[in-house]
């Protein structure tokens, strides 16, 4: 499996909590409705009641230095701000006035960090939890040549909204006697190119009332009372505080100074309770929001009941959140040798930090700094925030809102720091990439670390080998060379950065010695990269989760019986549906590996792991639960272009995996639009057999398949033609065609799989000749050995009844679907194409034996429009120990027109040295109940639809099959004989 870092992760089942992620109605504005939006009062959005509570505020202290309106608007600055308003304008504003629209003031305007600082009130702000009816503030700070109709984002200005504003910009107005500096640390990482240009939004607390505005509730004098000062201090208005920043202040704001509407370019966050109201704000508007910084924040308050309602969470998180804490919050600040307290903090955060990653932010996501002598001040806030502000922007520039990638920083941007903590936290993986979903079009680096590869442990210089979408595109090789990521764990590093090419969608890699004589290839199955893929990263709405959990209750309720719990996934829609969400529903009871495991990594990849690669993490579903079955679920996006879905499942740390013994689970992905593309031979070798043609074909590899795929797919057709054939002179609607599994046991005996061929080319010859049936060609497709059982069944075979086929105990199965979808998409359009085959239903029939005989049965079923005869002999129906007869009395759909099912009497004995009659009886039985079920659901033989041949004395042989084909495909083609006379016109 890929151990490249996650393409997403976190979404979750459902909210949960005190209503932290409640619906949210949301705001989008157009370039030209701009200036009208200023003025809409967005109240509706907010609550319908406010507190009845008044308050006495605190002295507001602004800069000696303000100027006036008048003076910021003839500004020498280099800030472009709204133009002079027209008369008609004008007129709109003194109308919107009187009805008391929010709107922005500006109090003043500084040069500050080479930029621009404006402070603004905001009046008629219809949240009023300031003192005395005061109009709440803002500080802006804008960087050097800002132009708000210029941004350097298509979708407009990066921005990071901090709270408690006053504690940012000057020392003299901070609380503390320093600020933040934030500023100056904003300007400074623009000019390093750690970040994009971005605007940096102060919002000012509110005073006394400030806990009020932070806190989902009052905060209580902490555990232990250690915090007797905040007794009676107020709580309860972080949610409207929320809401009011993202309905009424950032639109203001988009307006004023054309702020990003792109998550990926928006961050927020604070410190002490201004961090709690962050951690409210990243679940309550992960959507909004693409990052988080949270220093020092006062879980103390409430006595830990807001972990509780974190850990109750189980929605989504911003994609990147940098927490901060610091050994000494406590003592540090105080004359106090209480350490016991600095404890207490610590392991609070500890538990947030832990509840987060178990919503699924690995270290791609989440920077989790503890720092040894960090104490609760602005002073120390102000070292961390540099760190903060690199590590929320880098994946702010990713893209775009609509997927576009527009900047993407190089690796060599991340500093020592950042750079330990990746070795630290990944010492155990054999390579991560930075970005971490690499970015199509722009640079990224793969970070290698040879002690985890026995094949290369110890060796220097490695080089990384890789190739684009399958090793289709741009194939190359690089040196890796030394990295600054410091030695943990005796993990030792090398990387290499290259650029992705902008029509990748996955990087397939290995890695080797340094004179290519050492390969480390994953067992031969590559590693996988990451490419990001914005259609899997689109939110999905709470609305659409919650319906599937809807959903999936009730179809559980109906499925909740022994018989189904065995179900091990199903998913909703059933099939997925290209170009929509999908909900995965996962049943560890059912691995044998994951049993007892919680929460679920999943691994997903779309078209074959070619096309969006995912990491999320499972949880569990609010459905009925058992001892045997416990549902873990999440959402996901599925890209338009899918196809099929190959999942793979481990525990959180990604030591324990269950990926199907690794042939992944695959699911069909229904795709209206999807236009299967014929496949293209690579050589024809021709023969004469049985008075016709009998050709070999190679075909060449499907576009875009892995090299794992490779072995599971048809590389091999033998076409027999019969004699007196010519493709130009093809019955109208052309040849009937006869489509067989197993190709290489049909014509020669000396191929077979037994030493006896079923002779279908001499079978089928002498019928033609005969005049019984017309012409027809026969389509043989090899099976793809190790993987048959994977492409013709669809689920693992399993041992069978009382064990009796204990070398199937590994056998792969469960890809029938995929199988059928490439044989009628790819290879008929072929067969068409090339040798003038038909595409009517009516002239169209498939066969095989065993294994093969079940996938018959299952093209019977799921494909009745396709094929019009099906023949099945000996089909394997104690795979699954029954279970495809289960799945036959369920179906309520169409039957092939017509069926012909063979069995022996000694199935098993017959090609033993050994007898097993109550296996023997077994095997028959099974075939006896598919003919019954046949029956029951209307295709009867006394109607000409179905016949049933027992043979006795034969066994599960190829001999025994051809024995039986002359009467199977008289009995099943003899409308082709009807087809061609009417197509010919009865001559």
């Amino acid at each position: 499996m890929p151990v490249a870092r996650a393409c997403r992760g976190g979404a979750g089942a459902g909210h949960g909590g005190v209503r932290l992620c409640s619906v949210r109605p949301s705001l989008r504005f157009t370039h030209s409705a701009v200036s009208a939006f200023s003025f809409v009062r967005v109240s509706a959005h907010l609550p319908a009641s406010k507190p009845a509570w008044t308050r006495r505020g605190a002295a507001f202290r602004t800069a000696a230095s303000a100027k006036s309106n008048a003076e910021e608007a003839t500004s020498s600055t280099s800030e472009v701000e709204a133009s002079e308003p027209s008369p008609s304008e004008q007129a709109a504003a003194s109308i919107i006035s009187e009805l008391s629209a929010p709107t922005l003031v500006v109090e003043d305007t500084l040069e500050h960090a080479g930029g621009t600082l404006t402070i603004l009130k905001i009046a008629n702000a219809t949240l009023d939890t300031w003192p005395d009816n005061a109009q709440r503030r803002l500080r802006v700070w804008k960087p050097p040549n800002f132009d708000a109709k210029k941004p350097p984002m298509k979708d407009g200005w990066p921005c990071v909204f901090l709270n408690d504003g006053q504690n940012l910009f000057d020392d003299d107005m901070s609380f503390a006697p320093q600020s933040w500096r934030a500023g100056l640390a904003t300007a400074e990482a623009i000019r390093a190119g750690k970040i994009p240009p971005c605007v940096l939004v102060g919002i000012d607390h509110a005073g006394e009332r400030r806990s009020f505005d932070y806190l989902c509730f009052p905060p209580g004098t902490g555990d232990g009372d250690f915090r007797p000062e905040a007794k009676d201090w107020p709580g309860g208005g972080a949610e409207p505080y929320c809401d009011w920043v993202v309905n009424e202040l950032m639109p203001l704001l988009r307006t004023r100074y054309g702020i990003s509407t792109a998550p990926n370019h928006l961050a927020f966050g604070g410190s002490s309770f201004g961090g709690m109201v962050a951690i409210t704000m990243s679940m309550r508007y992960p959507d909004v929001f693409g990052s988080m910084i949270i220093f020092s924040a006062s879980f103390w308050a409430g006595e830990g009941r807001y972990l509780r309602d974190c850990a109750g969470y189980e929605g989504n998180l911003p994609k990147r959140m940098f927490v901060g804490f610091g050994k000494r919050e406590f003592t540090g600040t105080r004359d106090s040798n209480e350490y016991n307290i600095d404890f207490r903090l610590v392991a609070y955060i500890d538990q947030y930090v832990q509840v987060v990653k178990d919503l699924g932010l690995g270290p791609d996501r989440l920077y989790y700094a503890l720092e040894e002598d960090m104490c609760h001040t602005e002073a120390d806030w102000a070292k961390m925030y540099p760190r903060a502000l690199s590590f929320a922007l880098e994946t702010v520039i990713t893209k775009s809102a609509d997927g576009e990638v527009v900047v993407s920083p190089a690796a060599s941007n991340l500093d020592r720091g950042e750079l330990e903590r990746l070795g630290r936290e990944m010492s155990n993986q054999l390579f991560f990439t930075l970005p971490a979903e690499m970015v199509p079009g722009h640079p990224a680096t793969v970070y290698f670390n040879a002690n985890c590869s026995e094949l290369l442990r110890g060796k220097r210089n490695p080089k990384l080998h890789g190739g684009y979408n399958g090793w289709t595109m741009d194939k190359f090789s690089v040196a890796m060379g030394p990295c600054d990521i410091p030695t943990f764990d005796y993990a030792e590093w090398w990387s290499a950065t290259f650029t992705v090419p902008k029509s990748a969608t996955q990087l397939n890699a290995v890695f080797s010695d340094d004179v290519e004589e050492e390969w480390d290839n994953n067992n031969g199955e590559d590693y996988l990269m990451t490419i990001a893929n914005p259609e899997i990263e689109k939110p999905i709405s709470d609305e659409v989760i919650n319906a599937f959990d809807e959903e999936a209750r009730k179809l559980w309720e109906k499925r909740a019986k022994p018989e189904h719990w065995d179900d091990m996934i199903f998913t909703l829609p059933n099939p997925i549906v290209a170009g929509e969400p999908c909900a995965i529903y996962m049943n560890p009871k059912r691995s044998s590996v994951l049993m007892n495991v919680e929460p679920i990594t999943c691994f997903g990849g779309f078209n074959g792991w070619t096309n969006g690669n995912f990491e999320i993490v499972l949880r569990s579903a609010p459905l009925q639960q058992y001892d045997v079955v416990r549902w873990m679920t999440n959402k996901i996006n599925v890209p338009k272009d899918a196809y099929d879905l190959h999942l793979s499942f481990a525990d959180e740390h990604k030591l324990m995996h269950d990926n199907n013994n690794t042939d992944d689970y695959i699911l069909k992905v229904q795709n209206p639009e999807q236009k299967r593309v014929a496949r293209t031979i690579s050589e024809i070798e021709e023969q004469d057999h049985a008075g016709g043609k009998l050709e070999i074909v190679r075909l060449a590899s499907r576009p875009g398949s892995t090299k794992k795929a490779k072995w599971k797919e048809e590389r091999m057709l033998r076409v027999w033609t019969p004699p007196g054939y010519q493709k130009d002179n093809a019955p109208e609607g052309g040849y009937p065609v006869l489509v067989m599994n197993d190709g290489k046991n049909l014509y020669e005996d000396w191929l077979a799989h037994q030493g006896v061929s079923w002779n279908i080319g001499y079978c089928a010859a002498d019928l033609i000749g005969n005049g019984i049936l017309p012409p027809f060609i026969v389509v043989g497709i090899d099976s793809p050995g190790p993987f048959r059982s994977q492409c013709y069944l669809p689920f693992p075979p399993g041992c069978g009844a009382h064990d009796h086929r204990p070398d199937a105990a590994r056998w792969p199965g469960g890809d029938v679907e995929s199988y059928m979808e490439r044989i009628v998409g790819e290879v008929l359009p072929l067969i068409q194409s090339h040798w003038g085959g038909s595409m009517q239903r009516e002239k169209l029939a498939l066969g095989g034996a065993s294994f093969g005989g079940v996938c018959s049965l299952y093209t019977a079923m799921k494909y009745p429009d396709t094929f019009s005869a099906i023949l099945a002999e000996s089909p394997s129906l104690w795979s699954g120990e029954g279970r495809f007869l289960e799945d036959m009395q369920k179906h309520k759909g169409e039957w092939a027109e017509k069926i012909f099912i063979g069995s022996g009497t000694r199935e098993y004995s017959g090609t033993r040295d050994h007898e097993w009659q109550e296996i023997d009886d077994l095997l028959l039985h099974y075939n006896q109940e598919a003919v019954r079920i046949l029956e029951e659901k209307g295709v009867h033989q006394d109607e000409g639809r179905l016949a049933f041949q027992i043979e006795e004395g034969a066994g599960h042989i190829e001999s025994a099959w051809g024995h039986r084909l002359r009467g199977s495909l008289q009995f099943l083609l003899s409308h082709w004989n009807d087809n061609n006379h009417q197509s010919n016109g009865e001559q």
